[in-house]
């Protein structure tokens, strides 16, 4: 079965509400209204600032390159590279990053109807088989090939079937969304 490859240089960069930044959405799910349901992209932070709120919403950022800071509530979290951080999309978040921009996996899913996941994984093994009402999506942290697929650092791989999934020479996210039932 051929793998399905969705490629961060072939999508349009979106500006953020607030100005603070640009994403990159490389793939999304259903919902019951305009927004979606979930959604795995690419945060390009530009400056420090608030992020908006997404009110119903679960958010994992994980850093991909830069450095920066998370601020939840009363709690600052400095972000470590490929260390996923979880926060609620209804409670005020700021961000505050250092001399140059910031490059981060934002992956959001509105709790009603979906949880997620992400879990980092590296060179050697397997991804195991998706279960019944999960998805799995791999975006790649660093260059390199995953099973038959050349990967640069933002592009995702979808594999929803259950044969496991070698992957070699990389640094990824391995991103599980699962619909509530």
């Amino acid at each position: 079965m051929p793998l399905d490859v969705v490629r961060l240089a072939e999508k349009a960069a979106k500006p953020w509400r607030n100005g603070g930044g640009l994403t990159s959405e490389l793939v999304s799910g259903p919902s019951c209204n305009a927004t979606p349901g979930w959604r795995i992209s690419i945060a390009q932070i530009d400056c420090s600032g608030p992020f908006s709120l997404i009110p119903g919403y679960d958010r994992t950022l994980t850093l991909i390159s830069g450095r920066a800071t998370l601020g939840v509530e009363h709690e600052t979290v400095a972000l470590t590279p490929r260390k996923p951080v979880q926060f609620r999309g209804d409670i005020l978040t700021e961000v505050r990053i250092g001399r140059s921009r910031a490059l981060a996996l934002n992956v959001m899913t509105d709790r009603r109807l979906y949880s997620h996941s992400v879990e980092i994984i590296q060179s050697g093994g397997n991804i195991q088989p998706t279960e019944s009402g999960q998805a799995n999506y791999v975006v790649a942290l660093t260059g390199g090939r995953i099973g038959k697929a050349e990967l640069a650092p933002g592009d995702l791989l979808w594999r929803s079937f259950p044969d496991p999934l070698l992957r070699s020479g990389v640094i990824a996210a391995l991103i599980r969304i699962v619909a509530i039932a």
